[in-house]
């Protein structure tokens, strides 16, 4: 009988599981990391894959898998020390068994994918993707290779590719680790305080990183031998700019040092990634779509949006090795033979309906009170005028999103123009203050706000780019970073609740932007269940004005005037 399902599971960091049906649909896909709660774990999602095929009966018995490194012996003693690995049989035998224990499946074949396949697999999901379209995966490392571009004709054959050893994005990636920051996680704090950065003096300390390189016409080529030697190289020249071990440093926004040494780590990237695009640029006025770590750059994307001559610029909103679970599920597929994609299919993750989602009463009976919405109506003028008033709500509601992105269904909304409320969500979050908070925006409203990119039209439904701002950024300096761009999610589907919130707002503030930032504590996975996000609320000492499931809101017991 034919299989009706096919799973897919990445075991990158941030390890996820994803379901298609034999027609190339997306059904299903969660992170292991919204279920366990830690953070970018590189464990077999076992409790992501019992999800994605709970209630769904006629899955292949072929696991397809991306890993970026070696499955081995070590890697079960690293992340699953509790399996007795069987040295008679293959790592590959191993993680079969390992899976179908845990998970009680019966798969007979685990059928490994590349790694940077995976992730040209990932965006069709979300876009309609033309057949005169290239693809670009770039990232730290997946199966030996740092950057790849393809033909979507061909999409398993790289037109061009660059090692590891040559990695762009590691170079980001280990000055991140410099700072004292941590790798794989914090490398949108480099990207915020390179906005604050001298252009001079980042001028300056790259002419002296160019020193460890080898300049070709298209590819700076590292002149040691080793992964190793670049990671170690990066973290001398960072040493002796700041005269300080990683562990030392202490992050200051008003720091030029710190500031321009990112804004160098910037520049490099954009200059490098432009320099690998030129070919595929200069001969092809096409659509480009991009996946990999490395375009979680929201600057980066924007500037190969302004420098290039494609049609269109789209970014996979799971760009991350998440989204190698679902690349690895439609590698099965032609990519004619997939459906064409679309922005619903970013809500793939968790059910308020799930098991794990059912409410603790004892948060809710003795710390909070809450009430019920009959009409979806009722509730978003109730936020609204919430929000008119300066309160913060938090919200969680349908299925949550695929991806690093909060896109209003696992979000914190707060005004954007008093800065006040940002410095409150930064202590009580553990946010960073130089951090801007990114806003959502009505499509009509876009020129009014914005220096419009049309090029960069579908990919901002996925908050993955910036625009420069037109408007006053006072008025909305919550949501406007210190060079004067956001970084917004356009809302196109006027019947959503995202788009009604936002417009019953204006109506009450004349404000066209909200603040729409994941709703999580800085460090740990934005919240995917309500019982999540009600733990969440109460470590927080319940910061903010009401907390909403669905059509249920949740106040605090005390008054404002006591909190």
């Amino acid at each position: 009988m034919k299989a009706k399902y096919h799973l897919g599971m990445s075991l990158g960091f941030n390890s996820s599981a994803a379901l298609v049906d034999n027609k190339g649909r997306l059904v299903r896909a969660v992170s292991e990391e919204r279920l366990t709660r830690e953070k970018n774990t590189k464990r077999i999602p076992v409790h992501a894959i019992l999800l994605v095929v709970r209630g769904n009966s006629g899955v292949s018995n072929v696991l397809n898998y991306s890993h970026y490194d070696t499955l081995n012996k070590e890697y079960f003693a690293k992340y699953e020390p509790e399996w007795i690995y069987d040295d008679d049989m293959s790592a590959e035998q191993n993680l079969l068994d390992f899976v179908n224990m845990h998970c009680h499946t019966s798969f007979i074949q685990a059928r490994r994918v590349d790694h940077h396949t995976a992730h040209a697999y990932s965006i069709f999901p979300y876009y309609k993707v033309p057949r005169n379209s290239y693809i670009i995966v770039s990232d730290g490392y997946g199966d030996g290779l740092s950057y790849s571009e393809r033909h979507v004709k061909d999409i398993k054959k790289p037109i061009y590719s660059v090692s590891l050893k040559d990695s762009v994005a590691l170079v980001y990636q280990f000055i991140t680790g410099s700072l004292g920051l941590k790798m794989h996680q914090h490398e949108g704090k480099v990207t915020g305080l390179a906005a604050r950065g001298d252009y001079t003096i980042a001028l300056k300390l790259m002419k002296k990183l160019y020193l460890n390189f080898s300049a070709s016409e298209h590819i700076w080529s590292y002149k040691g031998h080793s992964f190793f030697d670049l990671q170690r190289d990066i973290f001398e020249f960072c040493k002796d700019w700041l005269n300080e071990e990683p562990s030392k440093v202490v992050i200051d926004a008003d720091d030029s040092r710190i500031t321009s040494l990112c804004l160098m780590a910037q520049l490099f990237i954009e200059k490098e990634t432009l320099k690998l695009l030129s070919t595929v640029n200069d001969a092809h006025k096409h659509h480009l779509f991009l996946a990999g770590g490395l375009f979680a750059n929201v600057r980066l994307n924007s500037l190969i949006a302004k420098r290039t001559s494609f049609k269109t610029v789209n970014v996979a909103p799971c760009m991350g090795d998440e989204g190698t679970a679902i690349g690895a599920a439609l590698s099965l597929f032609e990519p004619k033979k997939i459906p064409a994609g679309h922005f619903g299919n970013v809500y793939s993750g968790l059910s308020m309906k799930d098991p794990c989602s059912l409410a603790i009463n004892f948060v809710v009976d003795e710390e909070c009170h809450h009430t019920t919405f009959l009409y979806e109506k009722d509730l978003i003028d109730e936020m609204a005028k919430i929000l008119a008033n300066g309160g913060i709500v938090h919200y969680r509601s349908g299925l949550s999103e695929f991806g690093p992105r909060a896109l209003c269904h696992s979000s914190t909304f707060y005004q954007p123009s008093d800065p006040e409320g940002t410095k409150l969500l930064n202590k009580t979050l553990g946010r960073s203050e130089y951090m801007p908070y990114a806003p959502i925006v009505l499509d009509k409203d876009v020129d009014k706000l914005f220096y419009r990119d049309k090029k960069l039209d579908k990919t901002n439904q996925y908050m993955t780019a910036v625009l420069k701002c037109k408007v006053d950024t006072e008025q909305y300096a919550g949501a406007i970073h210190c060079d004067g761009t956001a970084r917004p999610q356009v809302l196109y589907n006027h019947s959503s609740f995202a788009y009604r919130l936002l417009k019953k707002y204006k109506q009450l503030t004349g404000l066209a932007m909200l603040i729409n930032t994941s709703w999580n504590i800085h460090g740990n996975p934005t919240v995917a269940s309500s019982t999540d996000s009600l733990m969440t609320w109460r470590e927080s000492g319940f910061c903010g004005d009401a907390l909403v499931h669905n059509k249920t809101m949740y106040r605090q017991r005390r008054p404002v005037w006591e909190r």
